[in-house]
C-alpha cells in the first residue's frame, strides 16, 4: 500500500521506474533521494496511481502532468546538493550527471517541460 511506503521510508514502486528512467540515475541513487524527499500524501498517492496505465493514453499523461505538479525540481537538486555536498572535493559523477538532467527537464521559468 502507498501510504506504507511514507512510513517505513521503502521507495514507492514507480519512484524506482520514473526517476532512473527520465532522469538517468540507478535505482540505488533514487532510492536514496526518496528517503530524503519530502513526499505529501498526495506523492505518494500519485506515484501509486501512475503504476497503473489505464486503456486512456491521454489519462495516464494527466496523471504523470500531476506527478510533475507535485515533484518540484527545487527539491529534486537541493536534496542531491544534500547529499553529495560541494566541498572543493569532487562530487559523485551520478550526482553530478542527475542535477544536469533534471535541469535539461526544465524550461526557462524553472517548471518541467513536460
Amino acid at each position: 500500500m502507498a501510504g506504507d511506503a511514507a512510513i517505513t521510508g521503502v521507495c514507492p514502486r514507480f519512484w524506482l521506474l520514473f526517476v532512473p528512467r527520465l532522469f538517468g540515475c540507478s535505482p540505488k541513487f533514487a532510492a536514496k533521494l526518496w528517503l530524503h524527499f519530502p513526499a505529501s500524501q498526495a506523492l505518494i498517492w500519485q506515484l501509486d496511481l501512475c503504476r497503473d496505465v489505464p486503456e486512456d493514453p491521454q489519462r495516464w499523461l494527466d496523471r504523470l502532468r500531476h506527478l510533475g505538479a507535485l515533484l518540484p525540481p527545487q527539491d529534486l537538486l537541493g536534496i542531491s546538493v544534500a547529499l553529495h555536498p560541494e566541498t572543493g572535493r569532487p562530487r559523485p559523477r551520478e550526482a553530478v550527471q542527475f542535477e544536469s538532467s533534471v535541469l535539461d527537464n526544465l524550461d526557462q521559468e524553472g517548471r518541467w517541460v513536460w
